[in-house]
């Protein structure tokens, strides 16, 4: 469950090896935790592991970056990561650089994308380097893998690079309860509403299960859950079983509950269950300490 949370995808081979192999051996049981507690589907067959983890609504706290200089990804990288994945689905078992590219040019040049005001010609070095920033994320992913080249060489316009698509991985990336195909709205924020939303519960005992599965997801995503960001409702389930919702997942991962008047936190004695560490040097750090 841990080795789940830190890294969503889990490939059967390379750095993850271990790990998938864990989880391939409890996925029964972990597939029964996630679902009835968090409402996220876990997905595995003999080459990867997936944890569908949905949220309830968009969070722009948790950003993709880049693999290199932890920048996080701008709004155009975000338009060609999708552009690539479109790319990929229809590739071949192996592609280069370049040829990605021209795929995502050729999407960029929708009247869609241009009228919400995106660019990308690949013409000038920093949207090479947005386009290689994107890749190193799908290296990161496991949905390439490179067999040559050098991406640094595709951004000085002098090299190429080739690399194997793994159709698994590319299959369990999207995460949204509803196909972005099927929805017909074309403006972004209704777009995004849309493939996100999850039916309303129609019973006290859905209410009480969308209320569960929303502060347990927190409780396991966020590094505090403050109080005053609840609603009324979601409040006044964490106060009635905060005891049963921080068992349970102490009981699964190891985290700690730390309880304070303004919200409550899941430590985690190892510190490895997270994707910002405190500040330790510097001023950052001082600050931090006082």
């Amino acid at each position: 469950a841990r080795a789940l949370l830190r890294r969503p995808v889990l490939q059967a081979g390379g750095a993850t090896a271990e790990q998938f192999l864990l989880v391939r051996r409890r996925a029964e049981e972990l597939r029964e935790w996630f679902g009835r507690n968090t409402g996220w589907r876990l997905h595995v067959d003999g080459e990867v592991a997936r944890l569908v983890k949905t949220t309830t609504e968009p969070d722009a706290t948790h950003p993709a970056r880049d693999q290199r200089t932890k920048a996080p990804f701008t709004r155009r990288r975000y338009v060609l990561f999708c552009l690539a994945l479109a790319s990929l689905e229809r590739a071949d078992a192996q592609i280069t650089l370049g040829r990605l590219a021209e795929h995502v040019v050729l999407g960029a040049s929708a009247p869609e994308l241009a009228a919400a005001q995106i660019v990308f010609t690949l013409e000038r070095r920093d949207e090479r380097g947005d386009l290689v920033a994107v890749v190193r994320l799908l290296l990161e992913l496991g949905i390439l893998s490179r067999v040559a080249g050098d991406e640094e060489a595709f951004v000085r316009a002098d090299g190429d690079v080739l690399y194997d698509v793994d159709r698994r991985v590319l299959a369990t990336l999207i995460v949204t309860p509803r196909g972005p195909s099927t929805v017909t709205a074309t403006a972004p924020g209704t777009r995004l509403a849309t493939i996100t939303e999850e039916l309303p519960p129609t019973t006290d005992e859905l209410r009480n299960q969308q209320l569960r599965r929303g502060v347990t997801r927190r409780l396991l995503d966020d590094p505090v859950l403050y109080y005053e960001e609840l609603t009324e409702a979601e409040l006044a389930y964490l106060t009635s079983q905060r005891h049963h919702l921080t068992s349970r997942i102490t009981e699964l991962t190891g985290l700690v509950p730390e309880v304070r008047a303004e919200g409550l936190a899941m430590v985690d004695p190892a510190d490895e269950l997270t994707d910002v560490r405190m500040p330790e040097s510097g001023t950052e750090g001082h600050a931090t300490l006082l």
